[in-house]
C-alpha cells in the first residue's frame, strides 16, 4: 500500500503526475499510511498557502492525534450506532406498538444521528 501511495504522490507511477489540493481517505490505517508518505515526501501541512489537505472517514486515537498535530484537516464520524441501529429500533417500535418516542424539546423533535464532522477546533471530549 505504501508503495502505491508513494507512486501516486510522487508522480512516478503509471497514472502520471499527481497534482492535488486535497486527499480524502476512507479508514484509519489508510490515512496513517497517506500521512506518513506525505511527510516523508516533503508535503507541507502549514497554513501559508502551500498546505496539502487530508481528510478521512474514521475515528480513533491515531486519527485524533493527527487532528491535534494538524496533519489531518478533518475526519467524519459516521456514528454507525445512531445511523444504523437506532432508526431500525424506532421503526420497529412504531410498527409493533403504533407509538413513537417523544424527542427532547430542545431538538425540535429531530434525532440528530450524524455524521459528525470533527476538526482540531472541536476534538472529542474523551481524548
Amino acid at each position: 500500500m505504501v508503495q502505491s501511495i508513494q507512486s501516486l504522490l510522487s508522480g512516478d507511477g503509471s497514472s502520471g503526475d499527481c497534482a492535488f489540493d486535497a486527499i480524502l481517505v476512507v479508514g484509519g490505517s489508510a490515512v496513517e499510511h497517506v500521512l506518513d508518505v506525505m511527510v516523508s515526501e516533503g508535503y507541507h501541512f502549514d497554513a501559508d498557502g502551500s498546505r496539502n489537505f487530508v481528510g478521512c472517514f474514521d475515528t480513533g486515537a491515531a486519527i485524533f492525534d493527527s487532528l491535534s498535530l494538524e496533519t489531518l484537516l478533518f475526519t467524519v464520524d459516521q456514528q454507525q450506532y445512531l445511523q444504523g441501529y437506532v432508526p431500525v429500533a424506532l421503526a420497529t417500535l412504531v410498527v409493533t406498538t403504533g407509538m413513537a418516542l417523544t424527542m427532547p424539546f430542545d431538538t425540535d423533535g429531530i434525532l440528530m444521528s450524524g455524521p459528525a464532522l470533527i476538526t482540531s477546533d472541536d476534538p472529542p471530549s474523551d481524548t
